[in-house]
């Protein structure tokens, strides 16, 4: 949470530089947004590269992953189906949700 008058650009650089898990929530604003995308995201995927951070893709609209440097990450929801194609957008969450703790629960084993 960033607080009116607080400089965001360096609470999120901190959060982003302490965070273990990082979630990119996909969708063409996303990839349109020149902080999001240049910034934020690169900045993930370097500390991913590095194994300080694990960064999961959440495909909220639809857009082509082709070309994106985070195509090559397994995405949520299931088969990176979009979250708006799913009829039913709360079984997308659930989905989303199972596929977070799994992860979590696998990097939490890989740490001990």
């Amino acid at each position: 949470m960033i607080g009116a008058g607080s400089e965001w650009e360096g609470v999120i650089d901190a959060h982003l530089n302490d965070a273990q898990v990082v979630l990119l929530l996909i969708s063409a604003d996303f990839i349109d947004s020149k902080y999001c995308y240049d910034i934020e995201m690169k900045r993930a995927l370097a500390r991913h590269e590095d194994r300080q951070a694990f960064v999961i893709p959440i495909m909220l609209r639809a857009m082509s992953l082709k070309g994106t440097p985070f195509a090559k990450l397994q995405a949520l929801p299931k088969d990176a189906k979009q979250v708006v194609t799913w009829a039913d957008r709360d079984s997308a969450f659930v989905d989303i949700t199972d596929g977070l703790r799994n992860a979590i629960q696998d990097l939490v084993g890989v740490a001990k």
